[in-house]
């Protein structure tokens, strides 16, 4: 069963061993569908939710199968995802880092101050996004 919220997407699945599966919006890098031969006979499809590393696993984070209305699942999730800004999955300190349009070309000094803070966050080990 597919639940959710304004900022999160959810996913219920089981009977005997029940599982729940939560993703944030802002970390939903990709949403792909699938539909096997199988399910073309019977009109259903999956809708596979994707982030960048959020929990660790090479495929889907959050697979939603047997609907028949998937491509309409895709259109929502991803109308959701663009309404959102993205997050950084380090920490929030990578949000002190400044988006290039604001450093602006023309102010040489304002861009070397932003590859410092770009440095000294490599140096540290962590990624910016």
């Amino acid at each position: 069963m597919a639940i959710g919220s304004p900022t999160t997407r959810s996913n219920r699945r089981g009977v005997f061993f029940q599982q729940q599966t939560t993703v944030p919006y802002n970390r939903i890098t990709n949403v792909g569908i699938s539909q096997g031969p199988i399910e073309r006979l019977v009109d259903t499809g999956a809708v596979g939710i994707h982030t960048a590393g959020y929990g660790g696993q090479m495929g889907a984070e959050l697979t939603i199968s047997g609907v028949s209305d998937f491509e309409d699942i895709q259109d929502q999730i991803l109308e959701r995802v663009r309404e959102r800004p993205a997050k950084a999955t380090e920490t929030e300190e990578l949000a002190a880092v400044v988006p290039a349009e604001e450093v602006g070309a023309d102010d040489p000094d304002a861009m070397l101050g932003e590859l410092r803070r770009i440095r000294e966050l490599l140096e540290q080990g962590r990624s910016i996004e």
